[in-house]
């Protein structure tokens, strides 16, 4: 068996040390060849490679794996792999020679496919600013999110006007609103060990789901935070936001283009995202 160890430099624990313990752990079983990405997208371009070599028994959707290196890892978490990299190739290996496997869906933004979650508005905004802070040598942690989600806030977000529109696929339209989160899974996010979950209906097994404000303000913001970290299941509040459950597809437009971010990677404006759900598309060893 042959496999591509794609690592992210970047990623908060991709340590030396966990790549060689991967590398060993599996050289008895799979002839692994590395790779590191050095730009973004370089990851896609990689897999793509990857895929046209795969073989198995399935090789239109070979397997793939993942080993939780990042700060929120909210794709590994949610398929239950252990939150440490070492614990996760343990489990991985295992996985391996037990042949344990899981299809899951994927979401689709445009030409980009996602594993968990796309937003825009606020969230992508908030990305920006963490991305911005980590070129510049700062580590992400739990402080580094929410100092950055307060001063985006205070810059003005919670005065921004709702000129977001949601077109589903049998012609209805939400009303306007002022930032959206597209799941495919649930949670949407972690802070630390606490799961944050707008949608808490999302699932592998079904279609996309839509968490979306139509207004921002200093009420509806505390009382949306406090009700995501309590873990409640009524997040949505019709006074102010709109949920909606398993969609095969949907438009996202603005007037101008707003933050856009894909699986916590910010992706800069856009003002047309067209969304669909892929099920079945990834073959994920765990």
């Amino acid at each position: 068996m042959r496999a591509l160890l794609v690592v992210n430099p970047r990623a908060t624990a991709a340590t030396h040390r966990a790549r060689d313990l991967l590398v060993e752990g599996l050289g008895s079983d799979v002839a692994v060849a590395e790779a590191v990405t050095e730009y973004c997208g370089h990851g896609i371009a990689l897999a793509r490679r990857a895929v046209e070599g795969a073989d198995g028994p399935d090789p239109a959707l070979p397997r793939c794996a993942v080993v939780p290196c990042g700060f929120a890892n909210i794709f590994a978490r949610a398929l239950g792999v252990p939150n440490h990299p070492l614990a996760a190739v343990e489990r991985l290996i295992g996985a391996l020679r037990e042949d344990r496997c899981r299809t899951v869906s994927m979401g689709v933004a445009g030409e980009r496919y996602f594993t968990f979650c796309a937003g825009l508005g606020f969230d992508a905004a908030v990305i920006r600013r963490v991305e911005r802070l980590r070129s510049a040598g700062r580590r992400s942690t739990a402080g580094v999110y929410i100092r950055s989600a307060l001063r985006e806030y205070v810059a003005g977000a919670s005065g921004r006007r709702a000129t977001i529109s949601v077109h589903l696929a049998d012609g209805r339209e939400l009303p306007p609103v002022v930032l959206a989160i597209v799941t495919n899974t649930t949670p949407w996010t972690y802070l630390g060990p606490r799961a944050l979950s707008p949608t808490p209906l999302a699932a592998f097994e079904t279609g996309l789901d839509v968490f979306a404000m139509t207004s921002f303000g200093a009420v509806p913001a505390v009382r949306s935070v406090l009700r995501l970290l309590t873990g409640s299941h009524r997040v949505a509040d019709p006074r102010w936001s709109v949920a909606l459950h398993d969609l095969s597809e949907f438009t996202v437009r603005a007037p101008e283009p707003v933050d856009f971010q894909l699986d916590g990677e910010y992706l800069a404006g856009r003002d047309e995202v067209h969304f669909r759900a892929v099920p079945g598309a990834l073959r994920v060893v765990v």
